[in-house]
């Protein structure tokens, strides 16, 4: 009987000592590879990145690269919201701002609720590989439509 419990108490400690070295080393094997990317995209991305042309997008290229995009989309805002164009937003911007960041969240909300509605086969109330993969088939089929992206339920 004491075997037994120190078995169970065993196990787990064992699977987990055999997983975290594997997904170390898998991670390392992978890194800066996502699995779902296509190559000509990883080529895309490293051109934009890679400021040293070394092949690899360092930590800094990353900052670099993040600092743009956060500067990017300052400018996008305020080109959107500064009505009185002084390069700041007021109160009454920033409300509307918010107005909208509600409206756009509130949007997203139904349109998962729809996809779960829709796509959730098994009603597990979670988006299977199987069904995700039926859910991205049915938008890319449907891309130029100006309907809803949602369609039929996955069979």
């Amino acid at each position: 009987m004491k075997t037994t419990q120190t078995s169970k108490r065993l196990l787990p400690v064992l699977v987990i000592g055999l997983i975290i070295p594997a997904a170390a080393l898998a991670e390392e094997n992978n890194r800066g590879k996502s699995p779902r990317m296509k190559p000509q995209h990883r080529a895309k991305i490293l051109e934009e990145l890679d400021i040293d042309g070394d092949g690899e997008v360092s930590q800094e290229e990353k900052k670099v690269a993040k600092k743009a995009r956060r500067e990017e989309r300052r400018a996008k805002m305020l080109e959107k919201y500064d009505a009185d164009g002084d390069g700041e937003l007021s109160i009454d911007e920033k409300i509307k701002l918010r107005e909208d960041m509600r409206a756009t969240s509130e949007k997203r909300k139904e349109m998962r609720e729809k996809m779960m509605e829709k796509f959730d086969a098994d009603g597990d109330g979670k988006l299977s590989a199987s069904e995700r993969k039926a859910a991205r088939e049915y938008r890319k089929n449907n891309k130029g439509e100006k309907k809803s992206p949602i369609g039929p339920p996955v069979n």
